[in-house]
């Protein structure tokens, strides 16, 4: 079983390679901010994919990468039981795993993971800003009233205002903010699963 650093390394590596298509400020300001979004959503999709990996592993006896071991309630031999002691264990009725709510992820492990494991610590550290960027994300990729509306507090929350003309790819490429919020969302994906891991 990878260890939690490789995991990391894995990680790292498919963010270096979605940064690449990030705008550069050259060329149509539509085509920049179309770039931002799918910048966004790789992101978004990588950063979910580490944070059931992470768990998983956790939850198998995977040793943080600082040497901690996990406080676990119940330990699993490999990925498919630890995934079905997410889902079923301690429960009346099997939950579906979702990884981008931080209430979500400590329902998904509050069976099986000990309540003193440093992974409830990380996720509550993280979850607002993680939600942030889920809004942001849900709105890029389905763009409806419902995301919009769930959109319009994240646009409240860095400009102060409502202002409903601003759109995910403004947002990620306003020059009012240093760095822009796309590279605030790389460093944020960075920094989160670092400490996840706890490298």
């Amino acid at each position: 079983m990878l260890t939690l650093p490789s995991v990391y390394g894995r990680f790292a590596t498919a963010i270096d390679k979605a940064v690449l298509v990030r705008p550069t400020g050259a060329g149509a300001v539509e085509v920049q901010k179309a770039l931002a979004e799918l910048v966004l959503l790789r992101l978004f999709f990588r950063l979910e994919a580490y944070l059931e990996d992470v768990t998983v592993r956790i939850a198998c006896g995977t040793s943080y990468a600082d040497g901690t071991p996990p406080s676990l309630l119940i330990a699993s031999a490999n990925r498919v039981v630890a995934i079905s002691n997410l889902r079923r264990h301690g429960r009346a009725k099997s939950i579906e795993l979702k990884w981008t709510i931080g209430g979500d992820i400590r329902n998904n492990v509050r069976h099986v993971i000990a309540p003193a494991d440093p992974i409830y610590s990380t996720i509550l550290a993280h979850e607002a800003e993680l939600d942030r960027w889920r809004r942001v994300r849900n709105h890029i990729a389905h763009g409806n009233a419902d995301t919009s509306k769930k959109f319009r507090p994240v646009v409240t929350h860095h400009y102060g205002a409502a202002l409903p003309n601003i759109t995910p790819g403004q947002l990620l490429l306003s020059r009012r903010f240093a760095p822009s919020l796309l590279d605030q969302a790389i460093i944020f994906a960075r920094v989160f699963a670092k400490d996840l891991a706890r490298i």
